[in-house]
């Protein structure tokens, strides 16, 4: 029974500093780098470790009193709602992480495509003793112009997409971690 109790306060304890800790999520709830989200999926780790040690704890306790099944029901009940609220949290990191690299990807793409710009507009600056030409080259440029705008739109529809994807897949997990109801 000690040893239940102990198990019970540290990780009270754990929850505790975790929450009063400052996490990965900055403003507009995003990782402020991928190292300190490593970190705190790790802490998500180790707590779900502790919450399992103490599962284990109150099974072998309630297996030793007298109200076996309603004390094994409430020990089931705490843990799923400890495994629920650290898998949000996990999820949250995630998807941080996710919506992170997106933007980075986006960013590199604007990127390209604006220096790409830049290096179409300076080509189709018309030299003045080639002026028919210089029609043709600058409309070639802005043709390709539109084709990468188009590649770009493109990618961040894909995104969206996979964005929308990842919070269909999570509704449904979120749901069957509440606790079921007793028949």
């Amino acid at each position: 029974m000690k040893r239940l109790l102990a198990c019970t306060l540290s990780l009270l304890l754990v929850q505790a500093q975790a929450q009063t800790e400052p996490g990965p999520v900055g403003a507009g709830g995003l990782a402020a780098s991928p190292e300190q989200a490593s970190g705190q999926l790790q802490r998500i780790d180790r707590e779900r470790m502790a919450a399992q040690a103490v599962w284990l704890d109150d099974q072998k306790a309630c297996r030793q009193g007298f109200w076996v099944t309603d004390c094994l029901k409430d020990a089931q009940t705490r843990h799923r709602q400890a495994l629920a609220q650290l898998k949000r949290q996990q999820v949250q990191l995630e998807q941080a992480l996710a919506q992170q690299r997106s933007q980075a990807a986006l960013d590199r793409v604007q990127d390209r495509l604006q220096s790409q710009s830049q290096r179409a507009a300076a080509v189709s600056a018309p030299p003045q003793d080639k002026a028919p030409d210089a029609s043709e080259r600058q409309a070639q440029a802005h043709e390709r112009a539109l084709r990468q705008q188009q590649r770009l739109e493109a990618a961040e529809l894909r995104a969206q997409q996979r964005e929308r994807q990842a919070s269909t897949r999570q509704r449904p997990s979120e749901a069957g971690a509440a606790p079921a109801a007793a028949p």
